[in-house]
């Protein structure tokens, strides 16, 4: 059974050396597959997969509860001994639905458009009626170069 992993741009075909069959893709070095299982193992969604191959390849199916430390020491030996083969290809780049439809290359989307004609700029939030009073009192007192205190001018607007 293959296990499909997405490292940037490329999509990488893990599979077992025996049974497995030839991958999709180029075949990659011992050291490259290290790599990648280290960096995959840094998320959830990678140790999820490496879990997978672990119970699927070397656990045989058999339950428990293992570390991922664990796990992750003993899908890299896999790789190393050579029982786990990865095969890297490129990631089609293509997009589905509406503006482009079905099929439309990414490049076609993009090309010739400026990212910043795609960027709207949000409507800015309405003020609080308090935020509003206390601008409406500073504005006065500022045009009359009168001394400001908030609390005298609450009392004065509260009795007018």
């Amino acid at each position: 059974m293959p296990w499909l992993v997405h490292d940037g741009d490329a999509v990488i075909e893990l599979r077992p050396e025996i049974g497995g069959g030839r991958g999709e893709g180029e075949p990659m070095s011992e050291r490259a597959l290290e790599l990648l299982l280290s960096r995959i193992a840094t998320d959830a969604w990678g140790r999820s997969t490496l879990r997978s191959v672990y119970f699927d390849l070397i656990a045989f199916g058999q339950g428990g509860s293992v570390s991922d430390d664990l796990v992750l020491a003993e899908v890299l030996d896999a790789a190393a001994r050579g029982t786990l083969r990865g095969y890297r290809s490129e990631a089609p780049r293509t997009v589905t639905g509406a503006g482009g439809g079905a099929g439309a290359a990414l490049s076609d989307l993009v090309e010739g458009t400026a990212l910043a004609e795609l960027a709207s700029t949000p409507a800015p939030a309405p003020l609080p009626a308090a935020v509003r009073h206390q601008i409406d009192i500073l504005a006065r007192a500022s045009q009359q170069g009168a001394p400001f205190c908030e609390e005298c001018e609450c009392a004065d607007d509260g009795a007018a």
